[in-house]
């Protein structure tokens, strides 16, 4: 309540003390570095959920080049099929097998890289040598510790694959069938009839001008563009990765920077 009343009458600033200012200061400052560091949280668990989305809406089918009748040869799409524990699927099931891999993938990189840095941390708090070796060289110790990392991640995987394979080949077979009629499910899930009813209902109220629209905007975007916006998309993750990377890093020194403004807007109130 005594700090409440302070904050409330800031504006008269014969009222603060100096210490009760920087009290007043670095507790407006630690919430805004509070709500940062929810936000840079937020955006590290975004990733996988973020790849998983990006992933299942871009995947599409290779790319072939396929003979017609005239002699001709021509780029086609072919469907998209995606392998998932030793069965191959197609359709909607694809198109979801490629985003939750890519969700699974960013989830278990993630873990792996908080697993690491727990570990080096707490072999680190037991070795004063390996502490200030760390403190002494920070670019030899983030090598280190990115050549550990790229190990870990490849070791995971080609353990995770031996690991499958040594199923035999009933289980593998057991496995594949259940992924299979799981699929048949997903490609098998026909569009709710109220969502089929708005869709029309929207529809059949849209000016003809507007119908087809994007597709009149993708006929004269520049390839260059399209393809920019593809590449950006991809990235999402690594983007989103970054972000959050790079917004923990700063939140120190913007808090030191917040506390130096709150204080400031007190004593020259």
């Amino acid at each position: 309540m005594e700090v409440s009343a302070i904050s409330s009458a800031n504006s008269f600033s014969g009222y603060i003390s100096d210490e009760d200012a920087k009290r007043i200061a670095l507790n407006r400052a630690m919430n805004k570095a509070q709500k940062r560091e929810r936000n840079y949280k937020m955006m590290y668990a975004a990733v996988p959920v973020v790849a998983g989305l990006t992933a299942g809406l871009g995947a599409k089918g290779a790319e072939a080049v396929v003979t017609l009748e005239n002699g001709k040869s021509a780029n086609v799409i072919m469907p998209l099929a995606s392998k998932v524990l030793g069965k191959t699927v197609k359709g909607k099931a694809a198109k979801l097998a490629e985003g939750l891999k890519a969700g699974g993938s960013w989830t278990g990189y993630m873990v792996l890289a908080i697993a690491q840095g727990a570990a080096i941390n707490a072999i680190a708090n037991k070795s004063d040598k390996l502490k200030q070796f760390r403190q002494n060289h920070p670019v030899i110790s983030l090598v280190g510790d990115l050549g550990l990392y790229a190990g870990l991640a490849f070791g995971t995987i080609v353990g995770g694959k031996k690991l499958f394979s040594a199923l035999g080949k009933d289980t593998q077979a057991k496995i594949a069938k259940q992924v299979g009629n799981l699929a048949d499910k997903v490609n098998g899930f026909k569009k709710p009839e109220f969502i089929k009813n708005i869709s029309e209902k929207v529809s059949k109220h849209t000016p003809d001008i507007f119908k087809g629209f994007g597709e009149k905007i993708s006929k004269f975007t520049p390839e260059w563009l399209k393809s920019f916006g593809q590449g950006v998309l991809k990235q999402a993750p690594l983007i989103t990765l970054f972000a959050a990377f790079f917004t923990s890093l700063s939140n120190p020194a913007r808090t030191k920077a917040d506390f130096v403004n709150e204080y400031n807007k007190l004593t020259n109130a």
